[in-house]
C-alpha cells in the first residue's frame, strides 16, 4: 500500500496494523485511498475463507471472512456511503436496486471459469467509475469502453463454446446478430443490445477532436448497468441452452 501510494510508510507507528489505522483515521486521507485500503484488506480477509473455527479461535479471529465482508456492505449502506465490497473489488453503487438486480447476478454468473475474461473486463469497468474525480471525463470513457468489453468478450465466450464461428475482429453489433440467428435470444432484443454499443461509439469510442467531450457520470452509471443486464440474460440464456447431465 506504502509503494502504491508513493511513501515511504502510511504513519509513524512500530505495529503495521497501528500505521493502517492511524492512516484510515486520518483527516488527510482521501476517500479514493480509503476505498484502496479498504479493498486490499478485504481482500485478505476475502483470503481467510477457508480457516476451519478452530484456526479462527486460534489466531483471534472473531467472525468468518463471509460474516466480515457481510458486515462491512452493511456499513456502507447504512453510512449511504454508495460502495459495496463485490467479487474482491469495492465497486460503486449508485442505485441498491440496479445493483442488487442487475450487477451482483452478472459478477456471479461470470464467476463461472468460463467466463474469466468478462468478468475481468467488467471488473475493471466498474474500477474505471469508482476512481473517476468529479471532473475526470476519461475514466469515465474508459468504464463505459470497458463495459462494452465486457460484453463483446461474454459473446465470444458463448460462440467460442457453442462452435459458432465469427470474424476475429469482430465487435458487440456482429456478435448479437450471430447469437440471434443461432437462436439464443429473440430478434426483437436486437436494438436494445446493441443500446451499450452505439452509447459507446457516440461517447467514448472515437477521438473527441477540438471540442472537449463531457461525460456525465450518470450515463457511464447506465453503461454498467445495461452491460450488466445484458450480460445476465445473455449467460442465463446460455446456461438454459446447455445440455442437462
Amino acid at each position: 500500500m506504502s509503494q502504491e501510494k508513493g511513501v515511504p510508510e502510511l504513519a509513524h507507528e512500530r505495529d503495521p496494523f497501528d500505521r493502517c489505522v492511524k492512516y484510515f483515521l486520518s483527516q488527510s486521507t482521501q476517500i479514493d485511498d480509503l476505498l484502496d485500503l479498504l479493498e486490499m484488506s478485504f481482500h485478505c480477509i476475502a483470503g481467510l475463507g477457508q480457516l476451519s473455527e478452530w484456526q479462527r479461535s486460534e489466531r483471534q479471529i472473531s467472525m468468518t471472512a463471509a460474516e466480515a465482508v457481510k458486515e462491512l456492505n452493511f456499513r456502507l449502506r447504512d453510512a449511504g456511503v454508495g460502495f459495496q465490497f463485490e467479487n474482491g473489488k469495492i465497486v460503486r453503487i449508485d442505485s441498491q436496486y440496479l445493483h442488487a438486480e442487475s450487477v451482483k447476478p452478472a459478477l456471479a454468473l461470470l464467476s463461472d471459469p468460463r467466463f474469466e475474461g468478462p468478468r475481468q473486463e467488467f471488473l475493471h469497468a466498474h474500477e474505471m467509475y469508482r476512481t473517476a474525480k468529479p471532473r475526470g471525463n476519461k475514466k469515465r470513457e474508459d468504464a463505459i469502453t470497458a463495459a462494452l468489453k465486457a460484453l463483446e468478450s461474454t459473446l465470444k465466450v458463448i460462440c467460442d463454446l457453442k462452435k459458432w464461428q465469427y470474424p476475429a475482429n469482430a465487435t458487440a453489433v456482429p456478435l448479437i446478430k450471430i447469437v440471434i440467428q443461432n437462436g439464443l435470444i429473440p430478434p426483437f432484443l436486437q436494438s436494445s443490445m446493441e443500446g451499450l454499443a452505439t452509447l459507446r461509439n457516440n461517447i467514448g469510442g472515437h477521438g473527441q477532436g477540438g471540442q472537449v467531450r463531457n461525460v456525465p457520470s450518470h450515463l457511464a452509471a447506465y453503461a454498467l448497468n445495461l452491460a450488466a443486464s445484458n450480460i445476465v440474460m445473455l449467460v442465463e440464456a446460455f446456461k438454459e441452452s446447455e445440455p442437462r447431465p
